[in-house]
């Protein structure tokens, strides 16, 4: 039995499941699969063996969507810089190229109206960002979330754990400043709301109009 992603379980499910963790039947093995162990209720892990699945080698992935992609071998690189090591991921991120360099763009706008508190030109980018569905938005605030975690590491210096593409790489050098230790975790904070009010259809130019004038406060710190 395959059980995806376990770190998802509430304690009911967990509790109805732990018997069984516990007691399987004859001839069975039971594999839960999970991408953050670390989030697995402690005593669904304390019953099970961990195999840590390395990640990847780049090279191998770069070979392997080179042979059935037209995308250029600079973008398909880049692709597997942000991907973390995940062929899933890698290949889940060349279908969203476009949609990923438009939320690039977007969020680097963002962030230089927030930092110039310019109100009338944040409410024009508010209105481009209200036109597009609901997981469109909640996309935009993911990579938000994965960017400001990019710029933090690049701020201190650790290049090894950095996943970002030659482009972010480029930009970050000049912006991962105003990402450190005094506000990291407030801007992590306003970015998860907003997704949390965007996934309960909340009013998108309200909540895009409020992350934008929080930022204009937490960046300048």
């Amino acid at each position: 039995m395959i059980i995806w992603l376990p770190e998802k379980m509430n304690q009911t499910s967990a509790n109805k499941l732990l018997k069984l963790i516990e007691e399987p039947p004859p001839k069975t093995l039971l594999l839960l699969v999970s991408l953050q162990a670390e989030n697995i209720l402690p005593t669904i892990l304390s019953r099970t063996f961990q195999v840590k699945i390395p990640e990847i080698e780049a090279n191998e992935m770069i070979n392997e969507l080179k042979k059935d992609s037209s995308f250029s071998e600079i973008e398909i690189q880049n692709i597997v810089k942000i991907s973390g090591g995940s062929f899933s991921e890698a290949l889940n991120n060349l279908e969203k190229n476009e949609e990923n360099q438009y939320n690039f763009d977007s969020f680097q706008m963002l962030m230089r109206l927030s930092f110039k508190s310019n109100s009338e030109e944040i409410l024009k980018w508010v209105e481009k960002m209200a036109m597009f569905g609901r997981e469109r938005q909640k996309s935009f605030l993911q990579n938000g979330l994965r960017l400001v975690r990019e710029n933090f590491i690049f701020n201190m210096k650790q290049p090894e754990l950095q996943y970002m593409s030659d482009e972010e790489q480029k930009w970050s050098a000049k912006f991962s400043p105003f990402i450190n230790s005094k506000n990291i975790d407030e801007i992590n904070k306003e970015f998860n709301l907003a997704y949390y009010h965007i996934e309960r259809n909340a009013n998108s130019k309200i909540v895009f109009f409020d992350l934008a004038l929080k930022l204009s406060n937490l960046i300048k710190k």
